[in-house]
């Protein structure tokens, strides 16, 4: 994640950054925790206790990560921050990976990249009982991922394809 006070403007001016980001229910089901033990001491103040990791544990690291992420990344880069919703990609290939290598100023090297697309966790959190975590957490979590549709869908882009 990008901390603003160790960026300085002037050595930001060329870099971009992609932010990639999956359902926060998906993640917070997942046995993928690596992440969130070495980085939620930093995130939330509250490092993870050794042992298992619960999924409320991870839905709260993974909304604040993901808060943070946005909030600086936007901040400091503006239009150099691009964020890939993870299901967007795997639902609408073609216009996620169009408008990834728009930002990347590349021609966009299809069909070849759609047919990589091979999902295999993705709804994991659909057969999960989400009244585990708060309401807080549910709505924020679902409002990370509502404004990522928001940002996005506010600047169609044109695709450049091979």
């Amino acid at each position: 994640y990008i901390k603003s006070r160790k960026l300085k403007e002037s050595k930001i001016v060329m870099q971009r950054s992609l932010h990639v980001i999956r359902n926060g229910f998906d993640m917070a089901f997942s046995g993928n925790t690596q992440q969130a033990r070495n980085w939620s001491g930093k995130i939330t103040g509250t490092p993870l206790p050794d042992g298992p990791i619960s999924p409320d544990q991870l839905l709260t690291y993974w909304i604040a990560a993901n808060q943070q992420a946005l909030m600086h990344g936007r901040a400091l880069l503006g239009d150099r921050f691009h964020v890939v919703n993870y299901e967007d990609l795997c639902d609408a290939p073609k216009d996620t990976l169009g408008q990834l290598f728009d930002f990347l100023g590349l021609p966009c090297p299809l069909p070849h990249m759609v047919a990589a697309i091979k999902p295999s966790s993705r709804g994991r959190h659909k057969q999960r009982d989400l009244q585990i975590f708060s309401d807080h957490q549910r709505y924020a979590a679902n409002a990370l991922m509502a404004s990522l549709h928001t940002a996005s869908d506010a600047t169609p882009r044109q695709h450049h394809m091979r």
